[in-house]
């Protein structure tokens, strides 16, 4: 179904070209475990992120906003999209050891990483599948926000926003890191 999708002109056609370039080089090094052997260790969900920060920025400069806007250079708005997955991403493996240590702590910097990341998938999801899918992650987080309104089996606990946006796009990457997983490296 490329019907809808761009053809890139230069130069965006080489960011997309090294992206796409990145993923199986990147996807070989880790399924042969290359790095460990030069003492250099990538968990992966440190990994997975990485990826998925790329599939989600070349989803910004191949998928337009609307099936009547396909054209050829993507508009400035994907353009920044595409670059704040790459510094999500980034900033998630470049400092996961450090965001993995403080899992219970709630600070700005990881508020603010988790909404544009939770914005970016969200955005990448409709582009791709649809306004269903979007409804569904919309209507979860709605749920675990305003659950504890409900009462009996439905009740949820008060959760505060910055800890429902931030624990959400942890589980995010993991439920993405699981699906990754099993596509890129079946074993265990």
């Amino acid at each position: 179904m490329q019907e809808n999708n761009r053809v890139l002109k230069r130069p965006y056609r080489y960011v997309y070209e090294v992206l796409a370039i990145i993923l199986p080089i990147a996807a070989l090094i880790y399924s042969l475990q290359l790095l460990p052997r030069f003492g250099i260790i990538i968990y992966k969900e440190q990994y997975l992120t990485l990826f998925i920060a790329i599939c989600v920025a070349i989803s910004f400069l191949v998928k337009p906003f609307s099936k009547s806007q396909v054209r050829e250079t993507p508009p400035w708005y994907d353009i920044i999209g595409a670059v704040l997955a790459l510094i999500v991403g980034g900033y998630i493996f470049l400092n996961y050891d450090e965001i993995v240590r403080s899992l219970g702590l709630i600070t700005t910097d990881k508020v603010i990483v988790s909404v544009i990341g939770i914005v970016l998938l969200l955005e990448v999801a409709r582009r791709h599948v649809g306004w269903t899918m979007v409804s569904v992650g919309l209507l979860a987080l709605g749920y675990a926000y305003f659950g504890h309104y409900l009462s009996g089996m439905f009740e949820t606990r008060v959760i505060r926003w910055d800890r429902l946006v931030t624990y959400n796009s942890d589980r995010c990457c993991s439920w993405s890191a699981a699906a990754m997983r099993s596509l890129i490296s079946p074993s265990p």
